[in-house]
């Protein structure tokens, strides 16, 4: 697999090989093009964080935290692109809540299924990005009820909304964050 790396104004390119080493660790090789190999050895703090161990052949080592960084993320904002980039991201996921007693699950592209106090109700979704970090999710329940997420997102996976319902309900700031389903009981 290739591999770039940037020091001040230098570019270097590479291969490189991973292997697990336990069950939150594993080791990075880099080969570099110029010569340059260095052994990295990793510790898992979650899926994108952790400590990183290197050692070059040049004699360079160092420790340092790390985290995976999506680059079209960081030059864009946090919200997704369009429908099919919210869908990639949020089907298959729940979205928790603030509010306590109030979540949804995501099912497939364009249903959810929301659940107040225990009660739970299908629905439909469609998304528009509507800035770099914001969007609007509209939300028409089976029951014809429809309300109106304004989405601000702090990350790819975390964020506030303000609600508005056609029923009168407003809801402002509730925050909410990504998470999975959990399996069933």
């Amino acid at each position: 697999m290739q591999i770039n790396k940037t020091e001040g104004t230098e570019a270097y390119t590479g291969d490189y090989t991973y292997g697990k080493t336990g069950p939150n660790t594993g080791q990075i090789q880099f080969d570099y093009d110029d010569g340059d190999r260095c052994t990295s050895s990793i510790a898992f703090d979650s899926t994108t964080t952790g400590v990183v161990a290197f050692a070059c052949d040049d004699g360079e080592t160092g420790t340092t935290s790390w985290r995976i960084v999506d680059i079209e993320v960081e030059a864009t904002g946090f919200a997704p692109a369009d429908q099919t980039a919210f869908d990639t991201r949020f089907v298959g996921k729940r979205v928790e809540t603030s509010i306590s007693f109030y979540h949804v699950d995501f099912v497939s592209a364009g249903r959810v299924s929301q659940v107040i106090r225990g009660e739970a109700s299908g629905g439909r979704y469609t998304y528009e990005k509507t800035d770099a970090n914001a969007g609007t999710l509209e939300f028409y329940s089976d029951d014809t009820d429809h309300c109106t997420l304004d989405l601000t997102f702090d990350s790819a996976t975390a964020g506030t909304t303000d609600v508005t319902c056609d029923d009168g309900t407003e809801l402002s700031p509730v925050s909410w964050q990504l998470v999975d389903i959990p399996a069933p009981a």
